[in-house]
């Protein structure tokens, strides 16, 4: 990565962290990737490997994270219930 941007969350206006996480993992990780200058990246990456591993990376946030906040992350309508 040629570029690390850091920006914080607001939780009044975003709602639940691992939720939004999720969501911007799954629907929005080439554009993060470009925005960070890693557009090589970017442009190698294919949905349907984001697809298959986000169930991976929900369960290991499951062993980082209090249960409630991935719990939360299910019904919090990010349209990521497929997971849980």
């Amino acid at each position: 990565m040629k570029k690390n941007e850091r920006l914080m969350l607001d939780f009044t206006a975003e709602g639940d962290p691992m939720a939004w996480t999720l969501s911007k993992i799954k629907y929005r990780l080439p554009i993060m990737l470009i925005k960070c200058e890693a557009e090589d990246v970017a442009k190698q990456i294919d949905q349907r490997d984001i697809d298959a591993a986000l169930p991976k990376i929900v369960a290991w946030a499951e062993t980082k994270t209090p249960q409630s906040s991935v719990t939360a992350a299910c019904t919090a309508g990010s349209g990521l219930g497929w997971y849980c």
